[in-house]
């Protein structure tokens, strides 16, 4: 039996304690409104900002210049789905945010850019 290093046998302890806790669901997303949706202050839940210009910059490698929305909304739940440790975020993004997501992909600004438009980023923080 091949043993599990001691980061990663950490990392996951660390994370069971938080899911067993409700932490990622209790914090950051409201059952009550559309299946998990996001709060409206995205500052809150830790990682939005990263998940945000993660997926803009992968969709906008893959979408072209003539996409429609409904093929953008698409290609952003396509590389929600391939995503396996944020997978939960991007798919709340994707739901709540879809339409405006798609219109900055079509406006050609970078993803951080992108990001703080959607209020999903904050304008003046060096390390996001």
């Amino acid at each position: 039996m091949k043993m599990m290093s001691p980061i990663k046998l950490c990392f996951l302890l660390a994370f069971a304690a938080c899911a067993q806790s409700g932490y990622f669901h209790g914090g950051g997303f409201s059952e009550t409104e559309d299946d998990f949706a996001l709060q409206t202050e995205a500052e809150k839940i830790p990682g939005v900002c990263f998940v945000c210009k993660l997926i803009m910059r992968k969709v906008k490698r893959i979408i072209s210049e003539g996409d429609s929305k409904e093929q953008i909304v698409s290609k952003l739940q396509t590389v929600c789905s391939r995503m396996r440790f944020v997978k939960g975020i991007c798919m709340g993004l994707v739901r709540k945010w879809s339409q405006q997501l798609a219109d900055e992909l079509t406006a050609g600004d970078d993803a951080r850019t992108a990001c703080v438009k959607i209020s999903l980023c904050r304008q003046n923080v060096l390390w996001e």
